[in-house]
């Protein structure tokens, strides 16, 4: 797997794998986030429309996946803390360790968005204070835990293929899962917190959940999975056209029975 030390001279290990032909089945089954919006009477928003949205978390929300290749399970739990607190429900701190063990196959070796969220589906999630690093594997997951999980299942996945449903998902106040490109120059960032961009395949997952003009261009406001020491305290800002939407999806709703 490909790593990168980051800013503070920490080795991030870059954990997003790429699709393979199940993966696309499942991706293909999901619907469409355009869907969701036809479903709700909703628009698909051009990038001549799209508004600036830029919502503010605290420190709690932001995890840290330590030299785990869980950047996948990490940023599923992160996102999913954020479409709770929006849709206001309790704050809860989830395990991105509970959702990385859901998807790895019992090795440290990364995983897909789409298993992830196929997999929060099924499983839920669990608190951090019930299960946390070092612990990565399913079967190291207690079943008093699997049985709590079940409480907060992600209801359903809305894949995202494309900026202007990825826009206007975060207009409509959910967020974004979605891949990057982590290069050499990622940690480069600049005065406005603008993090480096890198053309090739995605390596590292993440999620979006702002949307800014900087300079009279558009950037997401992106969360990591790397600590609060990262960026901006956790966050930073990215290019357009820096996601990567192959495998991506809108964190809707989430549920607590």
């Amino acid at each position: 797997m490909a790593s990168i030390i980051d800013h503070n001279g920490i080795e991030r290990k870059l954990g997003l794998l790429p699709l393979d032909e199940n993966s696309k089945a499942l991706l293909a089954s999901k619907p469409s986030f355009s869907q969701y919006l036809s479903d709700n009477n909703l628009p698909l928003y051009p990038e001549s429309a799209w508004e600036e949205r830029n919502p503010e978390f605290g420190d709690e929300f932001v995890l840290d996946q330590e030299q785990t290749n869980g950047c996948v399970g990490f940023s599923e739990a992160a996102a999913e803390m954020k479409i709770r607190s929006l849709r206001g429900m309790p704050f809860e701190i989830l395990s991105g360790a509970f959702s990385y063990s859901l998807v790895n196959g019992g090795h440290d070796g990364g995983a897909q968005i789409i298993a992830a969220r196929d997999a929060a589906e099924q499983h839920g999630h669990a608190l951090k204070s019930e299960f946390d690093l070092p612990h990565i594997y399913w079967n190291q997951v207690p079943a008093s835990v699997r049985q709590s999980a079940l409480e907060r299942k992600s209801r359903i996945s809305y894949r995202i293929s494309n900026a202007e449903e990825a826009a206007s998902a975060i207009m409509e106040g959910f967020v974004v899962q979605a891949g990057v490109c982590v290069g050499g120059n990622f940690n480069s960032l600049t005065r406005e917190g603008i993090a480096g961009y890198t053309r090739g395949y995605a390596n590292h997952s993440i999620h979006l959940f702002g949307l800014m003009r900087i300079g009279g261009e558009w950037f997401w406001k992106m969360g990591n999975t790397w600590s609060t020491n990262w960026a901006l305290r956790g966050n930073c800002w990215l290019y357009k056209y820096a996601p990567i939407w192959g495998d991506a999806f809108a964190h809707i709703d989430s549920e607590r029975v």
